[in-house]
C-alpha cells in the first residue's frame, strides 16, 4: 500500500533557492521519501511524504 500525501509548505526568504536532497530513510520495513521542490519566486517548499508498506 502506497500512501502519498502533503505536509508542510515552508516559506523562505525571497530570492533565496533551495538545494536540498532526496532524503531516504528506512524504517521497520516503510520507506519514506521527502522529496524536496526548489522554490523560484514563491519562496515556498513542498513536502511530499511517501510511505509504502
Amino acid at each position: 500500500m502506497k500512501l502519498t500525501f502533503l505536509v508542510v509548505m515552508l516559506q523562505y526568504k525571497k530570492n533565496s533557492h533551495l538545494h536540498m536532497k532526496v532524503l531516504k530513510r528506512n524504517l521497520n520495513k516503510l520507506m519514506i521519501e521527502v522529496v524536496k521542490f526548489r522554490d523560484l519566486n514563491v519562496s515556498q517548499a513542498l513536502f511530499i511524504y511517501e510511505i509504502n508498506r
